[in-house]
């Protein structure tokens, strides 16, 4: 559970300090800013994550009796639930770390040389708003792991 507090908490701070910085810091120190940041909390967010997948495989070697528990016992489907739920999560994570949020500071430079360029304020706009989705969906995903902790905890 601390894994994925850590995690979303981290999102949540993200989110808000964006706002402030857009608003605080010209375009070129945003870039800079926000890949430092990214890096930073890329290392945070991998051992959160790898702590919370850690601790399911931890609970079910404690719990269950066979492999086959996972899949016959209540207790059992929820953590292979909520596994799976960290997984989409990594998924999402990975794909945003490396593909998404680079192409976000490419585009975002390359329109700091061409500021009048409407293709690439296109392009980076759409990428914006599914970085936004991508992002939406972690948070989502990270915040069904905790309740899926939370049912865990009471079976």
């Amino acid at each position: 559970m601390i894994g994925v507090a850590i995690f979303a908490g981290g999102m949540v701070t993200l989110a808000f300090a964006s706002g402030v910085v857009r608003k605080q810091l010209k375009p070129r120190a945003q870039i800079e800013f926000f890949r430092s940041l990214g890096r930073l909390f890329g290392y945070v967010g991998a051992v959160a994550l790898a702590l919370l997948a850690g601790s399911g495989f931890y609970m079910a070697e404690r719990r269950l009796d066979s492999f086959s528990q996972l899949f016959d016992t209540e207790w059992g489907r929820i953590l292979m639930e909520k596994l799976s739920l960290v997984l989409v999560l990594v998924i999402l994570v990975l794909v945003h770390s490396f593909f998404i949020g680079p192409s976000l500071g490419e585009l975002r430079e390359r329109l700091l040389e061409d500021p009048n360029n409407r293709e690439l304020e296109s392009k980076l706009r759409k990428r914006r708003v599914l970085s936004g989705v991508v992002n939406g969906l972690m948070l989502l995903a990270a915040l069904a792991v905790i309740v899926m902790g939370a049912r865990l905890a009471t079976s």
